[in-house]
């Protein structure tokens, strides 16, 4: 994380200063992305004036996306929807500006790109706190 520059941010709509949270690395109902963001956005685990939230969601349809907005607008939280195909290089500057990496997908223990996301350099605690919210979000919508 040495070698971001503010150029980064900008590149992916990010504020630099606050704790990105990525949620997902696509859209599908699977990923659990809206529940995952009521879960965090309806707790008191995060002061969400220190967050955004960035959400991967190529094949997204337009009434899912305005659902969010409406759901972040509501909670007044910064936030970046990517709506198309990521690059290779976006997706790694991604990896690397994600402080916390959510990955509530029902279809898989540990992806491939919760690999990418720990060798990106997600610290101890991120990757505690993504498994936290995997269990939580496991007991309270199954």
């Amino acid at each position: 994380k040495n070698n971001i520059s503010d150029d980064d941010y900008k590149d992916l709509q990010l504020l630099k200063g606050k704790i990105t949270v990525g949620i997902g690395y696509c859209y599908r109902t699977e990923m659990r992305q809206y529940e995952t963001c009521k879960l965090i956005l309806e707790s008191n685990l995060i002061d969400k004036n220190f967050i955004q939230i960035a959400i991967p969601a190529y094949g997204m349809p337009a009434n899912v996306k305005d659902k969010f907005i409406k759901m972040f607008e509501l909670y007044e939280v910064n936030y970046v929807i990517y709506d198309y195909f990521m690059e290779p290089n976006e997706v790694s500057k991604y990896r690397v500006l994600c402080d916390i990496f959510i990955h509530s997908q029902t279809t898989d223990a540990l992806s491939s790109a919760m690999l990418e996301h720990l060798y990106a350099g997600i610290t101890k605690s991120g990757k505690n706190f993504v498994f936290l919210f995997v269990d939580i979000l496991e007991r309270k919508v199954g």
